[in-house]
């Protein structure tokens, strides 16, 4: 078998060029094997298989030439004769090429090998995932930081040309290397990507009540089956930071069906309630991303800035470079011996003892003038006596001011947007969570929504303490209740409820 310049076989199997027009129509087709090593594959040549996903397989593959890693992806055997799965590996190719962005992975090259399969040439990428390096341990402040502020690019770089992820979680986002201290951030799979807009494509008009996307980062948009846009990548990327932060994800549970659940009904745990110390500007950026209403989610790029002024915060305060949150750490350190001087070659005996007779001399001397000292002043005494004045009484020192009272802080929840006020003072417009500083004491809270009764309740808050109250606001009355009619439509079932991806 003739071998290449690195040693490989030649090609078993050939690769062909996608038409001009458009992709070759995929054909039912045995299972075809791993591709093996040495395989030809457009310009490359197979070197070993990385790893297989839902959408197919991953290979290294290398230049015969010039040596340029690269590696390429095809689709499954299986997925051959979907057209829905075929053109989802086609638009993933085709999303990340329109977007040409440096925090994106690039893919230069598409075909169809002869057995039916597509596959797309990508750049080669070393490192990890964000996944593994959450696996790992914990993060400082300032990775967290770094990794997100360039998601926030890729993001908004992608939402510009209408294309939304769908799909963003640790294991999509690649971290590339260092460069200037910061990794370097590559956002990975766009195998479920959207095109909006002036770009929506045909394959994007899936079936109603299809979830798309993984339970644990899934929006509730996604997770009712409805239309997506740009707010749901805010929301995976809310909760894959709620993750960096915190240690963990918002909503945890045994079963795919109970975090979607989670994801539709419940409100995220407060950060502050998790871990005290977390800076009260993060809980508020992180809930905000988390906000179940698409439309009061900030955009990729409000969040990026949001995050530059954190980081200006944090210099000026605290030391980010610590791990979030990481215990006490206490390291004892001994200091080396002294080393002693090293001994002179001349003899310096003769020195010595003139200085130590010179020293008895004067030692001598100053004993008999203090006892010379000593017998006058006590002849003196004895002559004239003297009446030793009494002291002065010392004035009390005053008591100690007392501390003052440490600012408090109250935290309102809502089942649904209100505006909620503290004292008068609005806090919330249309919110379903608002914070806001407190002295100790009590404070008055009205929650107010339209077309539905207020709510005031009173709450204390303790020195350096935060108070938590969760509201529910009275459903709206309509009056007294219609009879149905004969032959009326049946109403509508829950729009809040999941939907059974197994369902059809």
């Amino acid at each position: 078998m003739p071998k290449d310049s690195d040693g490989l076989g030649s090609a078993p199997t050939m690769a062909t060029p996608v038409p001009s027009s458009g992709v070759t129509p995929p054909r039912a087709v045995p299972r075809a094997p791993d591709l093996a090593a040495g395989t030809v594959v457009g310009e490359y040549h197979i070197v070993g298989k990385l790893g297989e996903g839902g959408m197919g397989a991953v290979y290294a593959a290398k230049h015969p030439v010039i040596g340029k890693k690269a590696a390429v992806k095809v689709i499954s055997q299986e997925l051959c004769t979907d057209p829905d799965a075929v053109e989802r590996f086609v638009q993933e190719a085709r999303a990340v090429n329109q977007i040409g962005h440096q925090n994106i992975v690039d893919a230069f090259n598409f075909g169809t090998l002869t057995d039916g399969r597509c596959y797309f040439v990508m750049e080669w990428l070393q490192g990890e995932s964000l996944g593994d390096r959450l696996r790992r341990g914990r993060m400082t402040m300032n990775e967290v930081l770094d990794v997100l502020e360039q998601v926030c690019r890729a993001l908004e770089a992608a939402h510009e040309k209408g294309i939304i992820h769908r799909d963003l979680k640790p294991d999509n986002v690649f971290l590339v290397g260092v460069k200037d201290d910061k990794p370097i951030v590559k956002l990975l799979d766009f195998g479920l990507a959207k095109l909006t807009g002036e770009h929506e494509m045909q394959l994007q008009r899936t079936r109603s009540g299809v979830v798309m996307g993984t339970p644990l980062y899934i929006s509730p948009e996604q997770a009712r089956g409805r239309n997506v846009g740009t707010p749901t990548d805010i929301y995976a990327l809310g909760v894959v930071a709620y993750e960096m932060v915190l240690g963990r994800a918002p909503f945890v549970a045994d079963s795919a069906m109970d975090i979607i659940s989670m994801h539709l009904h419940q409100i995220p745990p407060s950060p502050r309630q998790l871990w005290p110390e977390v800076p009260g500007a993060i809980e508020v950026l992180l809930m905000s991303m988390l906000d179940k209403d698409p439309a009061q989610r900030p955009t990729a790029a409000k969040v990026r800035r949001r995050m530059l002024e954190l980081r200006k915060m944090m210099l000026g305060s605290t030391d980010s470079s610590k791990a979030l949150p990481a215990p006490l750490e206490v390291a004892a350190t001994m200091a080396p011996p002294l080393s002693q001087p090293p001994a002179r070659k001349r003899s310096m005996a003769p020195i010595f003892g003139g200085i130590a007779l010179a020293a008895v001399v004067i030692a001598v001397g100053v004993v008999v003038m203090r006892k010379s000292q000593t017998q006058t002043q006590t002849q003196t005494q004895t002559r004239t006596p003297t009446t030793t004045p009494e002291p002065e009484p010392k004035p009390e020192p005053p008591p100690p001011p007392k501390p003052a009272p440490a600012p408090g802080a109250i935290v309102v929840r809502v089942d649904s947007h209100a505006r909620i006020e503290v004292d008068g003072v609005c806090i919330g417009e249309s919110a379903k969570y608002a914070r806001n500083a407190a002295t100790p004491g009590e404070h008055k809270v009205v929650v107010t929504a339209p077309g539905r009764p207020p709510i005031e309740k009173t709450v204390t808050v303790e020195s350096g303490e935060v108070a938590e109250v969760a509201l529910t606001l009275p459903k709206k009355t309509s009056g007294k209740p219609t009879k149905k009619a004969p032959g009326a439509p049946k109403a509508p079932e829950d729009d809040d409820a999941p939907v059974d991806p197994f369902k059809k």
